[in-house]
């Protein structure tokens, strides 16, 4: 595997308490709970080219007058209750119903002009069984890939992938995380903005100025190695956005430069 040579000697000479906490597994070099997100660091790859494991049906969609808008929800395979709550609460039938929408499948028919389909996107499943809920549900992405913090950013990259791959006829893309409760008039209503302004593709949370945390005791801790500058560049804040089709295949093709370059930024959101 090819890793990002995480400096750990220097590490540890900056931070001594990290030698104690270091062991070895079965030949493996690990650290104890607290700094265990530092095993996900070690393992890390920069070239990692994640397979589809699963994933739903295309979308079934004649172009026509309404717009396409697809949802991809970052999800664990274990939080199956938070998929279930997302399908019942701010996506299901009532609200879109109130709002003058038509749920029917995984597609939600607005009867003047809007359609939407929804994507849970997950790393690999390892001890969890998701035969069931693949049976009930045509909304899961699976990537053939660990979950944890340093390749969350897989997620999006794959949920592009998908769009262009099989719902290329979308026109607007939303991506959060499944914790977050979206109000869906909302969510309309910066549509309506991004459609009616040319200037405008994309809404979202914008953080500027953060600095890149060097704390190896933060599950956000990012090494020098990893990305050299002092500060972040301006970014979306992961818990949502909403972009036009046309930006969201840009942020794709950025990122697929990124895994490439010697810069990246692996956390596709921080604190």
């Amino acid at each position: 595997m090819d890793g990002i040579n995480v400096d750990l000697a220097d590490l540890e000479e900056s931070r001594p308490i990290l030698k104690s906490k270091r062991f070895l597994n079965n030949g493996k070099c690990e650290y104890a709970a607290g700094y265990s997100h530092l095993n996900e660091l070690i393992r890390f790859n920069k070239n990692m080219k994640p397979k589809v494991i699963h994933e739903p049906a295309e979308c079934s969609f004649i172009k026509n007058k309404r717009d396409l808008i697809l949802f991809g929800i970052r999800s664990k395979p274990e939080s199956s209750d938070f998929r279930e709550a997302i399908r019942q609460s701010w996506l299901s039938e009532p609200i879109w119903d109130w709002l003058g929408f038509e749920i029917k499948v995984f597609f939600i028919k607005k009867d003047r002009s809007d359609v939407f389909k929804i994507a849970f996107i997950i790393g690999r499943p390892e001890e969890v069984d998701l035969t069931r809920e693949m049976q009930l549900n045509d909304d899961l992405l699976v990537l053939d890939f660990d979950e944890n913090q340093y390749n969350l950013a897989y997620k999006d990259i794959g949920f592009y992938k998908f769009i262009k791959r099989a719902c290329f006829v979308a026109d607007f893309v939303f991506i959060g995380d499944d914790d977050i409760l979206l109000v869906p008039q909302n969510l309309v209503r910066e549509i309506e903005i991004i459609k009616s302004a040319a200037e405008i593709q994309a809404i979202g949370c914008l953080i500027h100025d953060e600095s890149v945390d060097r704390n190896p005791e933060s599950k956000y801790f990012v090494p020098n190695q990893f990305y050299s500058p002092k500060k972040y560049p301006q970014y979306f804040s992961g818990g949502g956005y909403v972009v036009s089709l046309r930006t969201g295949l840009t942020i794709k093709k950025i990122k697929k430069i990124n895994i490439k370059c010697t810069t990246r930024i692996k956390i596709s959101h921080s604190k």
